[in-house]
């Protein structure tokens, strides 16, 4: 990434989404040892709303930019 462009997801939300990443792979880990599938996917599927939520507040956001950049216009 050069040093011009900037971040779309803020500090914080890039540190739990790293964290919940970790987490998902803490799981994954586990079923070496046989432990359950269901809570894995539960997790899963909370972490795949949790990211669709964010990509849907990024995509507010960018209308939000290009109606102001067509209206400098």
């Amino acid at each position: 990434m050069s040093e011009d462009s900037k971040s779309i997801v803020n500090e914080e939300e890039r540190k739990r989404l790293v964290t919940e990443i970790g987490k998902i792979k803490d799981v994954l880990d586990s079923f070496k040892y046989g432990l359950n599938f269901e809570d894995f996917a539960d997790e899963l599927f909370k972490t795949i709303d949790r990211q669709t939520i964010v990509i849907k507040q990024l995509d507010e956001k960018m209308v939000t930019i290009i109606e102001r950049m067509n209206a400098l216009e």
